[in-house]
């Protein structure tokens, strides 16, 4: 495709990969044409044996309400201007008895090379899928994970709306991972949020997306967790720093637990 200047940002999910309307207008069908050609270098590179083939082998048990076996998936989180590279994650994913949970994530750059040919090299999991969330145009992602771009830390004093899962006890709604700590109605709790897992607190951007992660189980395993311990969701008030983490977790510095959106029992 011939270079050109491509204005309108692709749609994207909670986790940064790229999604497409059914119906695509122009100048919609500039990134739809794009699409196409990011697919073909996923689809040689793995024909090439540089990615993993695509694979679905999950099935449903209805009776037992369970799912089996696994999948892996090339998701695409970026493609540039010229359609000659292409950012690409390779989830696997099992079934289990709550449902499918992914395993492992992938990142790689994908790039056409001569004629016929694709080169491939490793994309750090630490920035893809934050520099595709930040990406205000196509190719922004991939110039991230180059060097060429960088990746914008997350400032803000903006308030956000933050969904938290917490332990419902005797005692009030403690953590999950620490039964000493409580998050009470109304108060804030403070701390300097790091990128590196080792200050701030976690919340999801979307009460959707907390439950997704608690059905995985990719978050809360169940060495956290006892049968029939209580849990609750509330709906937070955040502000401050925030960094975005692969598990879809925000860590951020500032959270107020203002309502209880759910109850459940695990």
């Amino acid at each position: 495709m011939k270079n050109q200047e491509i204005k309108t940002n692709f749609d994207r999910n909670n986790y940064g990969e790229i999604e497409f309307s059914a119906f695509a207008t122009a100048p919609e069908n500039y990134l739809r044409d794009l699409q196409k050609e990011a697919f073909c270098l996923i689809a040689d590179a793995a024909k090439k044996k540089k990615i993993p083939m695509d694979y679905n082998l999950t099935e449903r048990d209805y009776k037992k309400g369970t799912f089996e076996g696994d999948a892996t998936a090339h998701e695409l989180y970026d493609i540039s201007a010229d359609g000659r590279h292409c950012l690409v994650c390779v989830r696997d994913t099992e079934g289990n008895k709550y449902g499918v949970r992914t395993t492992s994530k992938n990142y790689f750059l994908i790039s056409a090379h001569g004629k016929t040919g694709v080169k491939v090299r490793t994309a750090s999991k630490g920035k893809a899928a934050k520099a595709a969330k930040q990406a205000k145009n196509p190719g922004d992602a991939i110039a991230v994970c180059l060097g060429k771009k960088k990746l914008k830390s997350a400032l803000t004093q903006e308030k956000i709306t933050g969904y938290k899962i917490v332990k419902n006890t005797d005692s009030g709604y403690m953590s999950v991972y620490d039964d000493d700590v409580a998050w009470d109605l109304g108060k804030t709790k403070k701390e300097k949020a790091t990128p590196d897992h080792t200050g701030g607190f976690y919340v999801f951007d979307s009460a959707e997306q907390a439950i997704k992660t608690w059905s995985e189980n990719s978050v809360f395993f169940d060495d956290l967790i006892q049968e029939n311990d209580k849990f609750a969701l509330l709906e937070c008030e955040c502000q401050g720093r925030r960094y975005r983490h692969d598990n879809e977790k925000i860590c951020i510095g500032s959270v107020k637990p203002m309502r209880v959106v759910a109850s459940f029992i695990k």
